[in-house]
């Protein structure tokens, strides 16, 4: 649980539903919404062209089945909101987002939780 995120919008993009399940119910307990998730890099940009309210932080699986979450980072960024990437390979994210915070896989929540609400700190 971190305090930090109650209340907080939490976009998430994870394609693997196990994972993007027990990721959800660690924001539920850490009272975040969640907005999301989303499973795919076509599903998340639908997403964010959709709401009426940005998130925010996002989490992105770097590895969608649809190919990398690049393209939503990008979004994010033009959109101004804040995002963390979520990886077993962080080799594979572009240098022009190395400075971002990465989480690994497998994910350890706790972790996981103070990366978001680091990023949505500042």
């Amino acid at each position: 649980m971190n305090a930090r995120l109650t209340g907080r919008r939490i976009f998430v993009v994870e394609d693997e539903w196990l994972i993007a399940a027990d990721l959800t119910e660690h924001l539920e307990r850490s009272g975040a919404i969640i907005v999301g998730p989303a499973s795919s890099v076509r599903e998340a940009l639908k997403t964010l062209s959709t709401l009426d309210r940005l998130p925010d932080v996002a989490s992105l699986d770097l590895k969608l089945s649809d190919g990398t979450s690049v393209q939503i980072a990008e979004e994010l960024g033009r959109l101004g909101v804040p995002f963390i990437f979520v990886t077993g390979s962080p080799e594979l994210i572009p240098e022009c987002f190395r400075m971002c915070l990465a989480c690994p896989k497998p994910i350890l929540a706790r972790a996981w939780l103070n990366a978001l609400a680091e990023v949505i700190d500042g």
